[in-house]
């Protein structure tokens, strides 16, 4: 069976992990486009618990098929470093103020298309939910947006078009959440540039889990 996948060619790789990291959740996040109420009570315990298992087990699968196909760690960035730490910080940093820059301009400019929240949010979530999310979709969105995406267009002489069609994936990942969805990039090109120069991708995960940490923490029932 490694034999016969070894053999696949790079598009079928691909399509492969593109495919089944992200869309299922793209078409699901579009379908839900439509049916946004503002000002909701915040996200649901199964739904939380939902996500973290579609993504933990994709994960694994696709891992799998990707260690099949020879893929290992180092090839991602994954093997560590003590400078990861401060870069990780560095990142989030970086990101956070991208992202208010960003929101910034479409209130500015669209303000008829930003949602306004009707009232305070609602603590909806368990911390071992807001925990669990935080851990796995950080690294679930930097392993298949950064790490494999820019290192396998990167490797073919694309890292430009690894880093913009992993832009196009996270906003699609969030596109649920209307014209919301657009601070998803100066994420995606904060992160995607300094990982195709830098090849390590544990800052970005880092980075990534505490955005999510200062997001979700607001809906966390202690």
């Amino acid at each position: 069976m490694r034999n016969l996948l070894q053999k696949l060619p790079f598009p079928v790789e691909f399509a492969v992990v593109v495919a089944g990291a992200y869309g299922y959740s793209i078409i699901t996040s579009v379908l839900a486009l439509a049916h946004i109420h503002v000002g909701m009570a915040g996200p649901s315990e199964f739904g939380v618990w939902r996500v973290v298992a579609f993504q933990a087990i994709t994960t694994a699968v696709l891992g799998l098929f990707l260690w099949a196909r020879g893929w290992k760690a180092e090839r991602f960035g994954l093997d560590t470093h003590w400078r990861d730490g401060p870069w990780g910080l560095v990142l989030a940093a970086g990101a956070y103020l991208g992202i208010l820059a960003v929101s910034i301009l479409v209130s500015a400019f669209l303000p008829s298309v930003v949602p306004q929240q009707s009232g305070a949010v609602v603590p909806t979530l368990s911390p071992y939910a807001v925990a669990a999310l935080v851990l796995v979709n950080g690294f679930y969105e930097e392993f298949f947006a950064a790490g494999y995406l820019i290192t396998a267009l990167k490797e073919k002489g694309h890292p430009d078009l690894g880093i913009n069609i992993g832009v196009a994936l996270r906003v699609g990942l969030h596109i649920s959440q209307g014209v919301s969805s657009v601070v998803l990039i100066p994420i995606g090109l904060i992160f995607g540039t300094w990982y195709a120069r830098s090849g390590r991708l544990w800052p970005l995960i880092l980075a990534h889990v505490l955005l999510n940490a200062w997001s979700y923490s607001h809906y966390i029932k202690w």
